[in-house]
């Protein structure tokens, strides 16, 4: 979600964190969603649509003011991150320290499958002495998943 015009201080009421290196000289990564609009190939306007979506990506001001009332930074990376809350620089900061990015698992893979994975994730963080069995479990469900 966005945190931006809820009625909470950023590094007040919420704050951002790097988790924490688990194993020494493995590669720093970040996890997050890459959001994207769309032009439907049968909409009435496609010229107009396409310009639109140029003018809310490539107009830095726009990228901005909505980065400020969304509190996600801005896919336009000509936007002064001076306008960025405290938070925000430190999510900045992170991303560009990271030497790789991956896209959420769950929105990365087909509905179903990530149930699977999710449920597999729930049932790890119960019990991880059984990780084995839940990693077979998982494979299982996951190609009758795909399936589906």
């Amino acid at each position: 979600g966005y945190w931006n015009g809820n009625g909470l201080k950023p590094a007040e009421d919420y704050d951002f964190f790097e988790f924490p290196a688990i194993t020494d000289g493995v590669a720093n990564a970040v996890v997050g969603p890459v959001d994207g609009l769309v032009v439907s190939a049968n909409a009435a306007n496609v010229k107009g649509a396409e310009e639109l979506v140029t003018f809310l990506v490539a107009d830095k001001d726009v990228q901005g003011n909505w980065a400020q009332i969304q509190g996600a930074l801005s896919a336009n990376v000509n936007v002064d991150p001076a306008i960025y809350t405290p938070v925000m620089k430190k999510a900045l900061d992170t991303i560009k320290a990271a030497q790789a990015f991956a896209f959420n698992y769950d929105l990365a893979t087909p509905p179903p499958v990530a149930e699977v994975g999710l449920s597999m994730f729930a049932k790890f963080m119960d019990d991880p002495s059984g990780y084995e069995g839940l990693l077979q479990e998982s494979q299982t469900a996951a190609a009758e998943a795909f399936k589906q």
